[in-house]
């Protein structure tokens, strides 16, 4: 795997591992309930997060239609990392909306499944095929490596907050990257 590509997975695996401690020490009361009438429970974040993974980290054809980030794509791109930067509400998309209650121990063996889809997917980029689509989110298009990995990034990071606040679990810094060479 690329060793830019491998820094930005272990800054992602890095939250997910704190936001599963976290979890964990929630009481499955905690877990289950919504904070307002009409918002997700801790649990069904966690769920939505994993649907989102599953979603990117899917079976893609890279057909010729799919071998390009479109300019639509990337804006939304931009545009959906910055408006979740900010801490702005985005509407949650129907089918990424849990139902009902969740198991709690089933999503996290999804979010682990997801996760080996997407290491497989990443170990397969290289430098020349960086800018060639790995994946499809259905609002951007296709993606590259490197925008799935800022998309799930930051789409985690603005789910944190979702959850109960915890004095014992901190969600670690994002490392800044390393400045570019001349």
């Amino acid at each position: 795997m690329l060793k830019e590509i491998d820094e930005k997975l272990q800054v992602l695996e890095d939250t997910k591992r704190y936001l599963i401690r976290h979890v964990d020490s929630l009481s499955t009361e905690e877990r289950e309930r919504a904070p307002k009438p009409g918002q997700m429970s801790p649990i069904q974040v966690l769920a939505h997060v994993v649907l989102v993974e599953e979603t990117v980290t899917g079976p893609f054809v890279s057909d010729t239609k799919n071998r390009t980030v479109s300019l639509k794509g990337y804006l939304f791109m931009l545009t959906a990392v910055a408006l979740m930067r900010f801490g702005c509400r985005i509407p949650t998309l129907p089918y990424l909306s849990p139902k009902g209650p969740q198991d709690y121990e089933a999503t996290k063996r999804r979010w682990e499944e997801a996760r080996i889809n997407l290491r497989r997917k990443l170990e397969r980029v290289t430098a020349r095929s960086k800018k060639i689509p790995i994946a499809f989110q259905p609002m951007a298009g296709p993606m590259t490596a490197d925008m799935v990995l800022e998309f799930l990034n930051v789409h985690l990071r603005y789910h944190w907050k979702h959850f109960p606040k915890s004095a014992t679990v901190q969600l670690p810094l994002v490392p800044k990257p390393a400045p570019k060479r001349a």
